[in-house]
Parts: structure tokens; C-alpha cells; sequence
């Protein structure tokens, strides 16, 4: 499934590349949610 989210801190995607499993989470606000933590799985 690929689904968009904000990312509070664009330095967690440093070590990402397209097609990467993650797991995350995400805090809502101002009616938005945002990606606080993000790390790879497999």
C-alpha cells in the first residue's frame, strides 16, 4: 500500500530509497497527520 504523509523532520528519510518497507508514527496536528518516527522492517 503507498500512501502520502507530511514528514515532521525530513532528515528521517535520509536512509530511505523507493520501495523500502517501514514501519512509523505519526502525530496529528492542526486536523494533519505527520511522520515523527520512521525505520526500515526486513
Amino acid at each position: 500500500m503507498t500512501t502520502g504523509y507530511a514528514v515532521a523532520d525530513p532528515t528521517l528519510l535520509k536512509n530511505l530509497k523507493p520501495g523500502d518497507f517501514v514501519e512509523f508514527d505519526a502525530d496529528r496536528a492542526k486536523g494533519h497527520y505527520a511522520v515523527t518516527t520512521i525505520r526500515k522492517v526486513r
